[in-house]
């Protein structure tokens, strides 16, 4: 059961909400299944797991037709974006992706192709870069809803400054790989 002001997981036996405060209408209410939260409940479930620039990114989803927009963090920064948003299995993705591409275009003998491939990402995560982040925050809303005490918001959601030292740690160890293949 979760509260409808603010989304959180409820006792089956609560009568207020131990988050915001709210009265619970009814304290057996989905005591056989879970509801999801109302909108307002959605808002800030939604909010808390965006944490820092959440009114950016939400004022640029609620846009009809133009949830992509432009994204210059994520043009200029992708690869340290994807870690400081903690999406950490597409940052490994990407990375990895990043290192086959490098690595091929070397082995060919044509490193100047590695321009045309950070090219490509500054305009794919530029322009992508908000919708990309809204899927993400997508999944993350289903998994806190589906089990909220495996998967709370504090832990799932918001940014992380360490996020950053793991992209670095990714990229160097991406490049180490694609030196150890190319030989450059």
């Amino acid at each position: 059961m979760f509260c409808s002001n603010c989304g959180a997981s409820l006792n089956n036996q609560s009568h207020f909400c131990s988050s915001c405060g709210t009265k619970v209408a009814s304290p057996n209410a989905g005591a056989m299944g879970k509801e999801q939260p109302d909108a307002r409940g959605q808002a800030d479930l939604t909010e808390k797991l965006i944490g820092k620039n959440a009114a950016y990114y939400i004022s640029r989803w609620a846009r009809p037709g133009q949830r992509k927009g432009w994204n210059w963090a994520t043009a200029f920064w992708w690869f340290l974006w994807l870690g400081y948003r903690k999406m950490y299995k597409d940052l490994i993705f990407v990375n990895f992706a990043f290192v086959l591409g490098t690595t091929f275009v070397e082995l060919i003998g044509r490193p100047d192709l590695i321009l045309g491939l950070n090219a490509g990402l500054f305009v794919y995560f530029g322009m992508y870069g908000n919708v990309y982040y809204r899927n993400h925050i997508s999944k993350l809303e289903q998994k806190h809803l589906s089990n909220p005490a495996l998967y709370p918001v504090e832990k799932i959601g918001g940014t992380s400054v360490g996020g950053i030292f793991i992209a670095l740690g990714v990229g160097v160890l991406g490049s180490l790989i694609s030196v150890m293949i190319t030989g450059f």
